[in-house]
């Protein structure tokens, strides 16, 4: 029997993901204070160069304001502010329909334990959780509460009552900052099985380059993420039998959003997926591809040791 073999490198890789997201933002949503990649910089293009108060680029308005910035997730704005005077002040978290400036709902809650003037209450921004699309805000009493993208109040923590929190220097409070253990996965779609396959991130070396600086090229092409920490875990043999082909394995932590790069006649969709999500889908056969079940039971069980 003859013999025949093809060779190829390929890198691959698992983003592991520590970041508020488990989908893949928008440039239009602005999920916290600083934005999705905590820069203050937005991927958004086409934006309005001036606009003004008496209408020139200007969607809509409401008369409602405050100290605290807006943020965007989706159809829906929040913005933290107040609600009466004197001894009735309360402040709240608002939602807005972000296409329209619609009221959606609104929540108050009452001040105590605290020492910040009635000017400077609502000073800090709600987050949004894009996995969940629940909001997250701090009030200046340090009052830590989670409601859903309906107003339903899911769980609040009094930071007073249980760190001892009293003062915040004048009314200066922080906002959240939601992060998770996430990976992120493509949607490629593959002419040759004609099917849509979870994969993760991955390429063919070029002559001469890198194995790290594929894997860096490659994460950045897919899915727009550049990660701040890299670790090659092994290689592996794809089809021994057939191929002398190696596939390597990296893991990429600490990511920061960008904008995807690819190929004009890739099909891809990144998705960010909760790693107790990730790996369930490596079990019931979700994941068809045998890089990515591979990567993410590998990896499964080397983050625990």
């Amino acid at each position: 029997m003859q013999h025949r073999s093809f060779s190829a490198v390929r890198v691959w890789i698992a983003a592991a993901l520590i970041a508020p997201a488990t989908v893949v933002l928008n440039g239009s949503d602005w999920p916290e204070w600083r934005g999705p990649a905590r820069t203050g910089v937005s991927t958004e293009k086409g934006l309005p160069e001036k606009w003004s108060p008496s209408g020139e680029n200007l969607a809509w308005r409401v008369p409602y304001g405050g100290r605290s910035a807006p943020v965007v997730f989706g159809d829906h704005l929040y913005l933290q502010n107040t609600s009466g005077m004197g001894a009735e002040m309360q402040e709240r978290l608002m939602c807005f329909n972000a296409d329209t400036g619609k009221l959606l709902w609104e929540h108050r809650y009452n001040l105590f334990t605290s020492d910040v003037p009635p000017h400077r209450i609502a000073w800090a921004s709600p987050a949004v959780d894009p996995a969940t699309g629940n909001v997250f805000a701090i009030s200046g009493a340090g009052l830590l509460m989670s409601l859903s993208k309906d107003g339903k109040v899911l769980w609040e923590r009094s930071l007073a009552e249980e760190f001892g929190m009293w003062t915040t220097h004048g009314g200066r409070m922080s906002s959240p900052v939601i992060d998770r253990d996430h990976v992120c996965l493509l949607k490629n779609f593959r002419f040759v099985v004609n099917e849509t396959l979870w994969e993760v991130p991955a390429g063919t070396l070029e002559p001469g380059e890198p194995i790290e600086d594929s894997a860096k090229r490659e994460l950045l092409e897919e899915t727009g993420y550049q990660a701040k920490r890299w670790r090659y875990l092994n290689f592996f043999y794809a089809s021994p039998g057939v191929l002398d082909e190696k596939l390597h394995l990296f893991v990429a932590e600490d990511l920061t959003a960008g904008q995807a790069q690819p190929e004009a006649d890739e099909q891809l969709e990144p998705v960010t997926v909760k790693w107790d999500d990730a790996l369930k889908m490596a079990l019931d056969g979700t994941i068809q591809d045998a890089k990515t079940v591979t990567a993410i039971l590998l990896w499964d069980r080397l983050r625990t040791i």
